[in-house]
């Protein structure tokens, strides 16, 4: 087993893509997107169902081709490909589905060799690359077992292994962790980091779990309709998001929801982990004064960051003293606002 010479890079230039069903409507999947992946990172795009991602990652692999703008993988334009090219091109790329798509009728061993054996391999030196693999996925010892015995973790860990069985220097994760429970998610999710540290290989994943992208992503983009209208480092976007769509896929719940008594009102306060200020909950309630409730709060680490927000309910502040409980506030949260 040999680590990739490098991750690949990615490159989204002005795509678009459309579809023209029969009888109806052109539906406009993807409008102008443009990001860069770079060599070696763990970039996840995040967006509602219908935002246009599964559109996104098929076009990384020639699956599909754009209607507008280009993909290109280091350097080469994958729309431009021939279909004579496409299959060595493809090695390149490894791929992990949400449904497994594995062989039942085939042992773990044999579902992880069979790309090699495609590729031209003898199945005796295919079966020892893929116990090589499965070791490194944790499963050595599931090597005869067929997959109608495994977990859904353990299913996924076998996907895994046959992405990587050509060794790839990009992998394309489609909704891997939708299946799994939490505890499984955690643990694909913390192979995925080290595989990307161990073999340096480029990760593009898309999902709509927030909780994903917060544990294993360097940088996320987020679609909506089709745009990406957000991207940037994950601290960044999760705290301090800039569009609309962003924050509506990380509230927590509606805000309108919030009950308030009368005579009370709601102080919000973000930690964007853009500044060293830790939240510190003796000393903000000491600041709000007697009587503060927190209603809704959830701040996290989010890459060595504090992110995320309190929602504290005060009693309604009289003569010009919510200014001044806000002035308060500023040097222990400076992002503090009555809503």
């Amino acid at each position: 087993m040999t680590a990739a010479a490098k991750g690949a890079s990615v490159r989204f230039a002005e795509v678009g893509k459309s579809y023209e069903p029969r009888g109806g409507a052109t539906v406009e999947a993807l409008r102008s997107v443009s990001f860069d992946v770079a060599p070696g990172e763990i970039f996840g795009i995040v967006g509602r169902s219908g935002a246009g991602k599964s559109s996104l990652i098929r076009l990384v692999n020639g699956l599909e081709t754009p209607s507008a703008g280009s993909v290109s993988v280091d350097g080469i334009d994958v729309g431009s490909l021939s279909a004579r090219d496409l299959p060595e091109f493809r090695r390149r790329i490894g791929m992990i589905f949400q449904g497994f798509n594995l062989l039942h009728a085939k042992t773990v061993e044999d579902n992880v060799a069979l790309p090699l054996v495609l590729a031209g391999r003898s199945w005796k030196e295919a079966r020892a690359k893929a116990g090589d693999w499965l070791g490194l996925v944790g499963l050595d010892d599931k090597r005869k077992v067929f997959p109608a015995r495994l977990s859904g973790g353990q299913k996924q860990r076998v996907g895994i292994a046959r992405a990587l069985a050509l060794n790839p220097s990009l992998l394309l994760s489609d909704e891997a962790t939708s299946a799994l429970d939490p505890e499984s998610t955690r643990s694909i999710l913390a192979l995925l980091r080290d595989i990307n540290r161990r073999l340096g290989v480029t990760i593009l994943l898309i999902t709509h779990e927030m909780e994903v992208i917060r544990q294993v992503a360097d940088r996320v983009g987020v679609l909506e309709a089709g745009r990406l209208v957000e991207e940037g480092p994950v601290w960044k976007v999760f705290g301090s998001p800039a569009h609309e769509a962003t924050r509506s896929i990380l509230a927590p719940k509606d805000r309108e929801a919030l009950a308030t008594s009368p005579g009370r009102v709601l102080v919000e306060i973000d930690f964007t982990g853009a500044d060293s200020v830790d939240p510190d909950l003796f000393v903000i309630t000491q600041a709000l004064g007697p009587g503060c409730r927190l209603v809704e709060g959830a701040v996290e680490r989010i890459q060595g960051r504090a992110a995320g927000r309190l929602i504290f309910s005060v009693p309604e502040p009289q003569n010009g003293e919510g200014e001044r409980l806000i002035g308060r506030l500023k040097p222990i949260a400076p992002k503090a606002e009555f809503i």
